[in-house]
């Protein structure tokens, strides 16, 4: 029998030990307990204000077969900052975007992916500091987060 890097793995049983690892390591990457929740995200970005249902379009499917490209728009005229929430997700905070003093249009246009059906939010600050937002629900046939 040759000597590989195959056969002293299997032997050795340390190909079954580096997996294990590894998978135990990319669980602690992927995990965080101390995630925030998605009112906890939305609380702290709108610092204080009022949120009105007002000036923001999302342009969003309400049914999506595959929640691993997940394509969505956001259009929010005037706004310095917009922020995307999806509670079912792991992670609730999808997307944070900064718009320059000179950004010409405050539109974003990106793909997501969902874990499951959820009412997505889309969050505007608005130049004069005011909070608004508009929601989806989507209903996802096949989760994209796992």
């Amino acid at each position: 029998m040759r000597l590989t890097r195959r056969v002293l793995l299997q032997t050795t049983g340390l190909g079954v030990l580096g997996t294990l690892g590894g998978a135990l390591d990319a669980q602690q990457h992927f995990f965080d307990p101390e995630e925030p929740t998605a009112d906890e995200v939305i609380a702290e970005f709108a610092d204080g204000q009022v949120i009105e249902d007002r000036d923001v379009t999302l342009v969003l499917q309400s049914f999506v077969e595959d929640g691993y490209r997940v394509p969505v728009e956001i259009h929010a005229p005037g706004a310095r900052e917009i922020m995307l929430v999806a509670p079912a997700n792991p992670s609730k905070k999808v997307l944070y975007v900064r718009f320059g003093r000179h950004s010409a249009v405050s539109h974003v246009v990106t793909r997501m992916r969902l874990a499951a059906d959820q009412e997505v939010v889309a969050l505007a600050r608005m130049d004069n500091g005011s909070v608004v937002r508009a929601t989806q629900k989507v209903s996802v046939l096949v989760g994209g987060c796992g």
